[in-house]
């Protein structure tokens, strides 16, 4: 469910951030090692450890949930410009629900304790 957390891996609220734009509220000693098919796989069976956390770009509607039903308010959305269209010569409307940001952490761990960070954003709508 998208309103809700999962310890350390999906945060239904924005997290803050540190001057490099890390979020400040993830500890990623406790964050799972993924295989690359995604797999929840042990961390010390990895030579590279890829762990990443998400969360989702949303401010509290209501101060202590995590639930957003305002999206246009209370998230960075994209409303797209198929909001009022048609659909080609059969004159059918069509409407889309508005697309969400997340921002994905990636924090691959390697050999000699070297570690990079890689961050990206996706819309869901």
């Amino acid at each position: 469910n998208k309103d809700n957390d999962v310890t350390n891996q999906y945060f239904a609220l924005r997290q803050p951030v540190d001057g490099n734009d890390m979020p400040t509220t993830v500890n990623w000693g406790t964050v799972p090692c993924r295989s690359n098919t995604n797999a929840q796989v042990p961390c010390s069976a990895q030579d590279y450890q890829v762990k990443y956390v998400i969360d989702r770009l949303c401010d509290a509607q209501t101060p202590g949930s995590t639930v957003v039903t305002d999206l246009q308010a209370f998230c960075m959305t994209d409303v797209g410009t198929g909001k009022a269209g048609t659909k080609g010569a059969f004159g059918a409307v069509f409407t889309a629900e508005d697309a969400v940001y997340y921002r994905v952490t990636v924090q691959v761990s390697g050999p000699h304790n070297s570690n990079a960070f890689v961050k990206t954003f996706i819309s869901k709508g």
